[in-house]
């Protein structure tokens, strides 16, 4: 194995989600390599870091914000779901009008047409 192949699996062996095949060719190639060792350590390291980190709490203004974007989509959503709902209704009303009037119903289907 050489040193690019090698860095390319760095990451998955961290993981934990390498093949045993290939986990054994880096294994072996670590230890012959110091430069890959260290890259291994680098990362390893940097991983540990990121993963200590405190987890950000968002501000009470963040919150405020995006629940006031998020009632707006809500309010939004259900006046697209209303004033479809208001034109079905409409349509519903004016074909069971013309229900009794099948000539009607003809005439307006074949001026739409």
């Amino acid at each position: 194995m050489i040193c690019e192949q090698a860095k390319d699996l760095i990451s998955s062996h961290l993981d934990d989600t390498l093949p045993e095949e290939q986990s054994a060719a880096l294994r072996s190639h670590l230890d012959a390599c110091p430069a890959c060792r260290l890259e291994l350590r680098q990362l390893s390291r940097t991983l540990e870091l990121i993963d200590s980190m405190p987890a950000d709490e968002p501000s009470p203004r963040l919150r405020n914000h995006f629940n006031a974007m998020l009632r707006a989509e809500i309010l939004a959503e259900e006046e697209r779901k209303s004033s479809s709902s208001g034109l079905r209704a409409r349509l519903e009303r004016f074909w069971s009008a013309m229900a009794p009037r099948p000539a009607l119903q003809f005439a307006s289907l074949s001026r739409s047409c």
